[in-house]
């Protein structure tokens, strides 16, 4: 099993960037994403991401709502398709 320490920044941005092209395709996919982010992390990655709390948002606008921190990190899916 990979542990947290074993992920590097491409890794991460790789399975953020393939998250959120699923999640333009799939609403299945984009409601797991929306509540349960590391979930969706572990299914795309094969492994769990645990060093940062994640947050998937469905619209631009909730961003406001969200601020990023040492300890969090947001990210808005894209429209479904």
């Amino acid at each position: 099993m990979v542990r947290n320490a074993d992920w590097t920044y491409v890794e991460f941005m790789t399975t953020i960037n393939d998250i959120r092209r699923r999640a333009s395709l799939d609403r299945d996919f984009r409601h797991k994403c929306l509540s349960s982010p590391h979930s969706a992390i572990e299914q795309v990655a094969g492994h769990p991401y645990e060093t940062h709390h994640v947050i998937f948002l469905d619209d631009i606008r909730e961003a406001k709502l969200y601020t990023d921190s040492p300890n969090t990190l947001t990210f808005v899916l894209p429209e479904l398709v």
